[in-house]
């Protein structure tokens, strides 16, 4: 049984609780103290909102073209330290430099280069249907957390049968699903949660067998996934950390 907490402790955590950063304990305990006080579930529901705002009303800037040729010539292979021989016991790695953060910006970078020019434009709309969605309260037409009610229940409303399967028990639980409209077609839209995080997975069929890896990029505050795989090309997108999205990406890549 989780330890009460009193308001003065709950609203210390409500930002970790937000960004997914408290323990299981510690969510479980402000969970119940948020269901029974209305005080400090407005206050978390102001929270949300005002994060849900950043991300979809703040500006976003692009970095300039002299950052990348700045940070490419910092690790310009002239710049990098040799890699010490098996004798001497040590092999260098990027990480151990202290620009190890503008290393991670420029892999960021290389991303959003290698992906097609149309995924940037497809990334967009793809975070405008997951924020409509919620702006709306219409994550789901169909609510339910069983597979075999939701994948039946698209039958009739797309051309094609999106695989549906509730990861319940891997922490990510299927609350429904959706008709969305992306790339000028219907596609089904699942929704799924993990604790606060809402997850859309967007899925529609392509007329290529060609499957591409999953890639990561994110857009407007909302980190994405995404990978064609039997036939489908998958979306994946929340404001969920990239660690927990990519773990539940791998979960759908790997679904047989």
């Amino acid at each position: 049984m989780s330890a009460e907490i009193n308001c003065s402790g709950a609203r210390a955590q409500l930002d970790a609780y937000h960004d997914g950063e408290l323990e299981l304990a510690p969510s479980l305990a402000l969970e119940e103290h948020l269901a029974s006080c209305p005080a400090c579930s407005q206050r978390y529901a102001a929270l949300r909102l005002q994060s849900s705002r950043i991300r979809i009303e703040a500006p976003r800037y692009a970095a300039p073209q002299s950052l990348r040729r700045s940070i490419e010539r910092r690790f310009s292979d002239k710049n990098l330290p040799q890699e010490k021989t098996p004798a001497e016991g040590r092999t260098w790695s990027i990480w151990s430099l202290p620009a190890a953060a503008a290393a991670a910006l420029l892999l960021g970078i290389a991303v959003w280069q290698q992906l097609p020019a149309g995924d940037e434009t497809l990334a967009g709309e793809v975070v405008a249907a997951h924020t409509r969605a919620m702006m709306n309260s219409r994550l789901v037409e169909v609510a339910s957390s069983d597979q075999h009610s939701v994948k039946p229940w698209f039958n009739t409303r797309v051309d094609f049968a999106p695989p549906v399967k509730d990861y319940a028990a891997q922490g990510f639980e299927l609350t429904g699903g959706r008709v969305d409209y992306l790339d000028n077609r219907r596609v089904a839209a699942l929704a799924y949660k993990q604790r606060e995080h809402t997850i859309d997975v967007f899925i529609w069929p392509l007329e290529s067998a060609r499957e591409r890896a999953p890639a990561t990029l994110t857009q407007r505050g909302f980190n994405i996934v995404r990978f064609d795989r039997s036939r489908m090309a998958y979306w994946v997108v929340s404001d969920l950390n990239t660690d927990d999205l990519g773990r539940f990406a791998r979960l759908l890549h790997e679904q047989k």
